[in-house]
Order: structure tokens, then C-alpha cells, then sequence
């Protein structure tokens, strides 16, 4: 199926794809901003495809400016922050982080396509966006560049020209297929009000639209310019910049342009430290002791973090390094909350996390900086409140960066091979405590061959049983338990005890719609607004649905979506407040929050009801870290209930697993701390044992463990959660034969005191995972302990 141009260009992937061309003439090696004669401009372009990156086309009108400009011995940084797709709406809402970020000299704005775009496709008969906001939204950004102290230029809209495929598609009122221009019938208005705004606010004006007319006039030749009715060719970008380049000289010769010299950090009575030195370590931190020295290099896979951050103030972070290959490696340097990569998607440069704008975006072709196995100059430097980064002297991106800010700062080669001969620091420096261990020293109670303990809720021969989630009924001894026939996926299969988990019934009948499941089923008890008992089942991925039980588990509605959203496994936690507002929490990389969606970076959302779960809220972001991959909230309340904890499995595998805290019933929490690495695992399940003890269960995936893979438990307390100490000590539940394929487990506390707690794995070699229970009471697991303890006397 054909899709409308301007709406293909809207996509997401349109968006994440924005190109920012960069341009620095070079001077000397690492230090071409410091020269205080240079003549520096710096020249956003800031519009929509016409633009900004479309992928296969090089070279468009803005870096072809600047090529014209380097010509006359000038220094020129230019920015491209075109977005496919893009409208003057949606620009109003990147202005400030795309344009005035890089306090440019000169913004050369153009819009009007995706603008004047009437969507007859989807029986749309207005355009995208009317055109008085059209005007009040340019007019806006005028003024705003005029505030930073910018000149502005505006073009006017390149004309339209039918092709084949666009008559076919959009042969419709109010177009005239049967006219030459009927295709730009509105975008021709939106031009000539581009002209008349041009008058009344005294700016100059580039006339695209009446220059590619005259030329067509002339020659009959438009498409020549165009490559698909739309888009400027690459003749056309070319003939774009020559129109530009006397609109650039005329305004500085006459003073209406005065380029700012790149401004110098402020170092001179700051600090400098060498982090490595000719291949050495001298002030980094190894936790994981993944890097060594080989001819003058140091060589190494793990995150190499500074010993020391940035403190307030400018300052300077320079780093000799290269990167054996490129090939998506996703290897970066940290910066704060954000990261400046050297090869992502694409094997192009890429900025992502909340310093820079809280997204991924992708930049040049790395290819065009780096070569695979040579060595290349990092430069990323604070000035003021601007923070800007270096390839081999060219500028290539800037973001907005508090000069009161504190900056922690590591190389991360992630899938890469990272070869760093010199990397120094130069500013206000802080010292940095050392990342926390990737081993834990906790003691270990061992109790998997306790088959006494031992229940097998499911298990057949052949079939993969997994993933379950178990429920204990407020008469003390019925528990209820749900699981898919499969990996994660699959028909759910619901059972039901009756004397609190020692013996467990057939499979239940089950509605039609839980055969189709395409997640792990969640249960979850919660009260309705008239004081009524309600069970809820989910089941994630897109979209997130929802079966309901007034019957304590008796009797269920069918599946059906609680809105147009997704997520995995979904729902993790559910926590009501006093209030009654129902608070559910699960994660999602990108996939399956919308439709069609495409894998970015692990965020933990919040959804609520205020209906006892019948209706819930659109998502919000609960966490996100710059470097770590974070899912499957674990809710832990404090022993008084005042203060929420979300333990937050790590999917990266590169650190331990981390926690949030909310001490306002979950509106607001605080940014991801890690944990210890007592703590580090997937799927955590707590529950307070009579003696206020914390009993927490999990798979565990410490870094460094002897029983990593396994069914673990940890004994401990809130407090710990807390401070950030390792607890009292651990359990192996059961050991897993095979990976770390296990333990998303349920856990109930029955009124003697007694745990049970149950879940899958490959307990057998050789065999399919099945689901077991198993029954533990601390005091028990206190004095196993002891023993242990008196027997290694």
C-alpha cells in the first residue's frame, strides 16, 4: 500500500533520523576553539525534508553553503535541524533544544509543505495546519532568533509537480490533476504568505518557490529540480546555496550579520587531571578489571569511568581513542544523563538520554570522522550553559547544559573494543566514589534439595510451562495461579489450591481470549469504589489487556484492551492507595507502546485507575537511565506504607539492578540508584514476614555469583533497600539446569508466618521447564544458617 508522502515522512524513524551536518575548519589538534581569531558562523537550517536529512541524498543546501563560505577562508559550523515531516507545530516544540541550543549566528527557516498538506488520502479536505498558525508560528521563531541575537532568513516553500504516482494518489479536490500546478495549488499560498510576513516583519527573504517557477518559465524543466515531484534534487540544493551565499555576504558585510567568535572555556585557574596516559590508568574506575595495557593502549570492553566528575563551571574532556570496528557497537562516552555515541544505527554518530532531549538521535555517517582500528580525538566541552562536542576538531553537536550542573562522565564501548591511549580532564573536578562491587558478600543458605519442600503445581512431559503469577485469597489457604503454555507467551493456564499451595487442581477452564495470549498473565487483587473484591488479569505486549473477576476467580470477562497502548510484562506491580486509585507499573523498550513500534531505550511507566481497574489512565514515565536498561518494576512498600520502592531488573547486564523511591503515593520519584549486587537480579517479589523482615525473590543475575542463573531468595530488611547495604543473607530456592531460564516467581505470605513461593524453571536436565512451590518460614532459614556457620568453625 502507498502511503502519503507527507505521511510517510512523519514516521517516528522519519524523526529519530534527523541529520545534524557539521562543519569546523581544522586547526591544530586538540585545540581549534581556543585560537581567539577565529572567525566563526554558525548557521542552523531549520525546517522540514526539503532540509533535513531524506537518507541517499549528500550534500544538501546547507552544507553546500558552507562549503562556499570555508572558500572564503571563513570558519563555519552549520546545524541541520530539518525533520522529515516536519510542520511549523511541531517545530514551535523543538526550537528551543534544535536551534537556539547551538546560539547561532544565522536560522535559515523553511516550511510549508507537510504544512499545506491536505491529507485527501484520509479523507481529509483542510491542511495539516491552517495557515494563519502557519505565519504566527514563523513569525515566532523570527522573533525568537532575533532575541538570541540571530539574523533570520526565510524561504519560501519549494512548488509541487504532479509525477504518475502522485496524480494516482492524489488526484483529488482540492488538487487539479488535470493542471501542471494543481498539485501546489495550496502550497502556492502558503508561500506567497511566506513573502508578504518576509515585508511586514523586515526580514530576508530567499524566494524558492518564485525562483523554481521562473526556471520552469524558462526552461520547462522543473522536474529537473525535483526528484519526486516534492523533494529538491541535488542540481536544485546546489542553485538553493548560491541563493543563500550573497544573502550571507551582504549581511555581514554590511554589519546586519556580526559572526560571534566561538567562545573558550574558562580554565584558567581550573584543575587538570590525566584519567590515562599513554595507554596507563591513572584516575578511572575499573569495577569489573576489564581493560589492560597493550603497546600504549588501554584495551578494554566495560565501562571506563572517570574517578573524578565535573564540578560547576567550563570545562574540557579530551580523549585519544579508536574502536577496533564499526558495526553498531553502540560504543559512546557518557556524559551526565545522556550519551554522544560514535556508532549506532546505521553505523552513524548518535546522541541519546535526557541531556539531550530525552531521545535517540542519529547524526552523521561515522564513517565520515572514524575509521575502524585508527586512532580519533574526543573533545566535549562546557561553556557556560552550552555543552558541545568534537571529532577531530569538527563541531559535532551542542546541548543545553547548566553551568551549576555536576557531570559524571565514563567511555563506553559496550559491544565494542575500545582502545583509549589518553583521556584527560580539565576544570572544576569532584572525586567520584567507586561504582558499587559486582559480587555480593553475603552468605548463602542452601535449600534446593529439600524436596520436602517441594510442590509441582504443572509439569508435562515435552511442554514448556513458565513464567507464573500466584494469588492468595483473603481467607487465608485458596490460592490462585496463572501461567503460559510456553515462553512468555502462550495459551494461560490458570490452577487453583485450596489448602494454601500444598496440593493444586486440574487446569481450570478458562475464557476463549486467554488462549491467545502473546505475554506472561499477571494477577493482581484490588477493591472496587463500592468496597467490592475484583481480581485483575493481564496480559501485555500490544495492546495491554485486561480480564476481570468480581467471583473471586470463579468467572472472567474475555480480554479486551485497556487502550491504545502496550507494554511487557504488563502488569508487573499493581499498588492501591488509601485513596483508592490504583497505580499499575510495567516497561517497555519501544515496541509495543504504539503500534508498529520500534525498539529504543527501557523506560518504566505508570498507568492508574480510578474505577476499581475498569478504565486506566495513558501512560507516564516512572524511569529511564542513560546507560542502563531498566524493566520489570518490583513494588516494595515501607513497613508503614509512606514511601513506594520499585526494584528495577537490568537488562543490559552490565550493571547491578537498580531502585527508584516515591514518597507521594507514586506521582513522583527519584532518578535509579543501583542497588548492591546482593540485590542484582530479574523479577523481584517481596513480601514482610510477622517479624518485619524483607523476603525477596528472584532470578538471580549478580555479575559475579555462585548460585547466578538460580532461584535465589534475600533476606533483609527495608532499611537496607534504604541505605544501599547488602542485606543478611541469601538462599538458593532451587538450581536451574539450563542458562538462566527461571524464577519469575509468585510469593504469599499464609497467616502462620509461612512463604510460599512458586515458579518455573529447568529443574530436571534435559527436561522442560515446569512450575513448583516451595514452603519456607526465616526462622527456619535463621537456623540453617547458624548451623552452617557453627559447622565452617
Amino acid at each position: 500500500m502507498n502511503l502519503h508522502p507527507w505521511r510517510r515522512l512523519q514516521g517516528v524513524a522519519a524523526v529519530l533520523r534527523l541529520l545534524l551536518f557539521a562543519g569546523l575548519l581544522a586547526c591544530s589538534s586538540l585545540r581549534a576553539s581556543d585560537r581567539a581569531d577565529d572567525f566563526g558562523l554558525t548557521i542552523v537550517g531549520f525546517g522540514d525534508s526539503t532540509t533535513g536529512d531524506r537518507g541517499p541524498l549528500e550534500r544538501l543546501w546547507l552544507a553546500r553553503l558552507r562549503e562556499r563560505l570555508e572558500e572564503r577562508s571563513w570558519t563555519v559550523w552549520t546545524r541541520n535541524a530539518g525533520v522529515p515531516g516536519g510542520t511549523t507545530r511541531l517545530g514551535r516544540e523543538r526550537f528551543e533544544r534544535d536551534v537556539l541550543v547551538h546560539r547561532p549566528d544565522l536560522v535559515v527557516i523553511q516550511f510549508g509543505i507537510n504544512d499545506s498538506a491536505v491529507l485527501v488520502g484520509e479523507g481529509r479536505t483542510e491542511p495539516q495546519h491552517g495557515l494563519e498558525s502557519y505565519l504566527a508560528d514563523l513569525e515566532s521563531f523570527v522573533e525568537a532568533a532575533r532575541a538570541a541575537g540571530a539574523l533570520p532568513i526565510l524561504m519560501t516553500p519549494n512548488p509541487l509537480l504532479w509525477t504518475d504516482a502522485l496524480c494516482t494518489e492524489f488526484g483529488f479536490s482540492p488538487y487539479r490533476p488535470d493542471e501542471r500546478f494543481g498539485l501546489d495549488v495550496v502550497n502556492a499560498r502558503y508561500a506567497e504568505g511566506v513573502r508578504m510576513l518576509a515585508q511586514r516583519l523586515g526580514v530576508v527573504l530567499v524566494d524558492v518557490h518564485a525562483r523554481f517557477r521562473a526556471h520552469d518559465a524558462a526552461t520547462g524543466r522543473l522536474a529537473d529540480w525535483l526528484d519526486d515531484g516534492i523533494h529538491p534534487s541535488a542540481a536544485a540544493h546546489e542553485r538553493i546555496a548560491s541563493w543563500l551565499l550573497p544573502e550571507v555576504v551582504r549581511a555581514v558585510e554590511v554589519g546586519e550579520l556580526v559572526p560571534k567568535a566561538l567562545r573558550r572555556p574558562q580554565l584558567a585557574d581550573a584543575g587538570r587531571e590525566l584519567l590515562v596516559d599513554q595507554g596507563k590508568a591513572r584516575l578511572v574506575h575499573d569495577p569489573r578489571a576489564g581493560w589492560s595495557t597493550v603497546d600504549g593502549e588501554l584495551v578494554g570492553k566495560t565501562p571506563l569511568d572517570g574517578a573524578v566528575s565535573f564540578g560547576p563551571g567550563d570545562f574540557v574532556l579530551e580523549a585519544v581513542l579508536s574502536l577496533d570496528a564499526l558495526e553498531w557497537t553502540a560504543a559512546a562516552v557518557r556524559l551526565g544523563s545522556g550519551h554522544f555515541g560514535f556508532d549506532g544505527e546505521g553505523e552513524r554518530l548518535f546522541v541519546e538520554g535526557e541531556l539531550f532531549g530525552g531521545r535517540v538521535v542519529l547524526l552523521e555517517d561515522a564513517h565520515a570522522h572514524l575509521e575502524a582500528g585508527l586512532p580519533f580525538t574526543l573533545r566535549v566541552e562546557r561553556v557556560d550553559d552550552q555543552l558541545r562536542v568534537f571529532l577531530n576538531d569538527r563541531w559535532i553537536t551542542a546541548a543545553a547544559c547548566p553551568k551549576s550542573e555536576m557531570l559524571a562522565f565514563a567511555l563506553v564501548p559496550l559491544r565494542a573494543t575500545m582502545r583509549v591511549r589518553r583521556f584527560a580532564a580539565r576544570g572544576n573536578l569532584v572525586p567520584v566514589p567507586a561504582p558499587l562491587s559486582r559480587a555480593h558478600g553475603l552468605p548463602v543458605v542452601d535449600i534446593a534439595d529439600e524436596v520436602e519442600r517441594q510442590t509441582i503445581v504443572d509439569r508435562e512431559p515435552g511442554q514448556y510451562l513458565g513464567h507464573p503469577t500466584t494469588l492468595l485469597l483473603e481467607d487465608g489457604r485458596t490460592m490462585l495461579c496463572v501461567y503460559p503454555k510456553g515462553h512468555g507467551r502462550g495459551a494461560i493456564q490458570y490452577k487453583r489450591s485450596e489448602d494454601g499451595g500444598r496440593t493444586w487442581s486440574a487446569r481450570l477452564p478458562t475464557p476463549a481470549s486467554w488462549e491467545a495470549s502473546r505475554e506472561t498473565p499477571t494477577l493482581h487483587r484490588v477493591l472496587t469504589p463500592s468496597g467490592g473484591r475484583r481480581i485483575l488479569l493481564f496480559s501485555g505486549l500490544y495492546p495491554i489487556r485486561l480480564s476481570i473477576s468480581d467471583d473471586d476467580g470463579r468467572t472472567w470477562t474475555e480480554l479486551a484492551p485497556i487502550g491504545d497502548y502496550g507494554g511487557i510484562v504488563a502488569m508487573a506491580s499493581v499498588h492501591q492507595r488509601a485513596d483508592g486509585r490504583i497505580q499499575a507499573f510495567f516497561h517497555d523498550d519501544g515496541r509495543f507502546l504504539t503500534a508498529g513500534g520500534t525498539a529504543g531505550p527501557f523506560t518504566v511507566y505508570r498507568v492508574f485507575s480510578d474505577d476499581g481497574g475498569a478504565t486506566w489512565s495513558r501512560p507516564v514515565v516512572v524511569a529511564r537511565h542513560p546507560e542502563a536498561r531498566l524493566c520489570e518494576p518490583g513494588l516494595v512498600p515501607s513497613p508503614t506504607g509512606d514511601v513506594l520502592a520499585l526494584l528495577l531488573r537490568e537488562n543490559s547486564r552490565r550493571h547491578n539492578s537498580f531502585i527508584v523511591f516515591s514518597h507521594d503515593g507514586g506521582e513522583t520519584w527519584s532518578a535509579p540508584r543501583e542497588l548492591p549486587a546482593a540485590l542484582t537480579g530479574d523479577r523481584h517479589v517481596g513480601r514482610y514476614a510477622p517479624d518485619g523482615r524483607l523476603f525477596l525473590t528472584f532470578r538471580d543475575t549478580t555479575l559475579v555469583s555462585a548460585t547466578r542463573g538460580d532461584w535465589v531468595g534475600w533476606v533483609g530488611t527495608w532499611d537496607d533497600l534504604v541505605n544501599g547495604t547488602e542485606g543478611a543473607y541469601r538462599v538458593r530456592l532451587l538450581k536451574n539446569t539450563k542458562a538462566a531460564d527461571c524464577a519469575y516467581p509468585g510469593l504469599e505470605l499464609l497467616p502462620d508466618g509461612t512463604l510460599v513461593t512458586t515458579t518455573y524453571g529447568h529443574w530436571r536436565e534435559g527436561e522442560e521447564p515446569f512450575i513448583v512451590s516451595l514452603h519456607l518460614r526465616l526462622e527456619e532459614l535463621d537456623a540453617r544458617l547458624a548451623a552452617d556457620r557453627g559447622r565452617a568453625r
